[in-house]
């Protein structure tokens, strides 16, 4: 009988694998701290996400997009495309996985919209 889940098993090890990589951050130039802290996070990210981590990318490129597009009135249109991508992400994730324990995007996109709408409103 399995404990974990192989995909909850990664979740874990991906945010307890954090914890010493933060340490190396002290010993960085400033000029790498970014650059540094960008590659980790993506590779934990695809790591733990791998199978659904396609819509969280579309979705930075679509937030990116009206945001450059629209300027400093995008606030509004950020939060309602945000909230309309995720109800349809977890709508295709309810059809296609009711009733499983396995861990999707969802849950990163439940973080990402309001950090989206905070920095629209923002600039």
């Amino acid at each position: 009988m399995e404990v974990f889940q192989d995909d909850i098993m990664r979740f874990l090890m991906g945010m307890f694998g954090l914890i010493p990589l933060c340490y190396v951050l002290r010993f960085l130039p400033f000029s790498l701290r970014y650059w540094y802290s960008t590659i980790v996070a993506l590779v934990i990210e695809i790591w733990v996400y791998h199978p659904s981590i396609y819509p969280i990318f579309i979705q930075h490129i679509i937030v990116f997009v009206i945001i450059k597009v629209k300027g400093p009135k995008c606030g509004k249109l950020v939060t309602f495309e945000s909230l309309l991508f995720m109800g349809g992400y977890h709508l295709y994730e309810i059809l296609y996985n009711y009733g499983g324990w396995s861990m999707t995007a969802v849950a990163l996109m439940m973080v990402l919209v309001p950090k989206y709408s905070l920095l629209a409103y923002n600039i």
